[in-house]
């Protein structure tokens, strides 16, 4: 386990996903790193960068599938277009 914080860019569709992406990572009872959105930038495609309260590639990509997962489900309920 490496303690040094990173941190990335990510390109989205929508910013406010993200966010509660994020959010609801930071709240699960097995998250082992805090992520948190340090900026934004709002375009056709957004950017945000996040920080990582330590390095561990594992849990970015947990943050990503849960994205994903997140924009999936609010795709198959007809609340995000892609």
């Amino acid at each position: 386990m490496n303690t040094e914080k990173i941190t990335f860019n990510v390109m989205v569709m929508d910013l406010n996903i993200l966010e509660q992406a994020v959010k609801e990572y930071n709240e699960s009872p097995h998250a082992h790193v805090y992520f948190e959105i340090i900026s934004e930038i709002e375009d056709e495609l957004n950017l945000a960068t996040i920080q990582a309260s330590e390095n561990n590639i594992d849990e970015v990509f947990r943050l990503g599938y849960r994205l994903a997962v997140l924009e999936n489900d609010l795709r198959d309920k007809g609340e995000f277009d892609f």
